[in-house]
């Protein structure tokens, strides 16, 4: 079974389920019974190419066998679930998972989080992080981010900022991605909040860092500070976005008159 898990393994890597599948249907029909880790690479490689009920079924029938379960597979297929927008089934096998007498890793919890994340469910994203810093598993700046990054879905922006100090509470140190997932969260009436952000935070900014706050002073329309930023920040290359963001903030301060001027600046590409 050894050389048909390695067969599978590799199956798994480069998503060829169909080649995957054959090869586990070869074992259940052999003299050799397909193991746990059989299992696992062929959920893996449903789950690479989002076949997520495939993955189910085949972990039901895992969890059905005599075979002594590992939490791979569940990770698996929790990765199989986020991928196709299904959070609640991944829920559900995350819950599976200490049904089973298993402790959930890492990446149970990431990937758990981030199907949270997707849906906008910052409750349940921020309960499972509850959940890490009171259990065994550490959290990782991919799991504060993605909780962040949920916060920013429902412009709940001081629950934003507290995860932010999290980060550095346990000598994390954040990157773009959790400024820019702050600033998100950050409604309109929060633009000086999230400027004062972008110009003390240390992390080196990039495009995407500068739009989520052309974003937020765009709905507050602050024209002269969109402005001012887009002049002070030729290094990051402004894009579509963010000309695009200026001139909402132009024209919902009443200055039609800029924004057609704009146009002419207005990126290509």
């Amino acid at each position: 079974v050894i050389s048909y898990n390695s067969v599978l393994a590799a199956c798994a890597k480069v998503s060829a389920w169909p080649q995957a599948l054959a090869i586990f249907r070869d074992l259940l029909g052999g003299p050799t019974e397909p193991d746990v880790f059989s299992y696992s690479s062929l959920i893996n490689a449903f789950a690479r190419s989002n076949l997520w009920p495939e993955a189910l079924e085949l972990l039901e029938s895992l969890m059905d066998s005599r075979q002594r379960l590992s939490v791979v597979p569940f990770n698996s297929a929790i990765s199989a679930c986020s991928k196709s927008a299904q959070w609640l089934f991944a829920l559900r096998i995350f819950h599976q998972i200490t049904v089973s007498s298993l402790e959930p890793t890492l990446i149970s919890y990431n990937s758990m989080i981030k199907s949270c994340s997707q849906a906008g469910s910052w409750q349940d994203a921020s309960q499972l992080l509850h959940l890490m810093m009171t259990g065994a598993v550490l959290p990782d700046l991919i799991s504060l981010n993605s909780v962040i990054d949920a916060c920013g879905k429902s412009l709940a922006w001081e629950l934003a900022f507290s995860y932010l100090q999290m980060i550095l509470n346990i000598s994390l140190t954040p990157d773009e991605i959790t400024i820019s997932s702050i600033m998100n969260a950050c409604p309109g009436d929060q633009w000086e909040v999230a400027l004062n952000l972008f110009e003390t935070s240390s992390v080196v900014k990039d495009v995407v860092v500068l739009n989520a706050l052309m974003r937020v002073l765009a709905d507050a329309g602050q024209w002269s500070q969109s402005l001012q930023l887009v002049a002070n920040s030729r290094d990051l290359r402004p894009d579509v976005v963010s000309y695009s963001s200026l001139m909402t903030a132009c024209e919902r301060a009443g200055h039609l008159a800029k924004t057609m001027e704009l146009l002419d600046e207005f990126p290509t590409k």
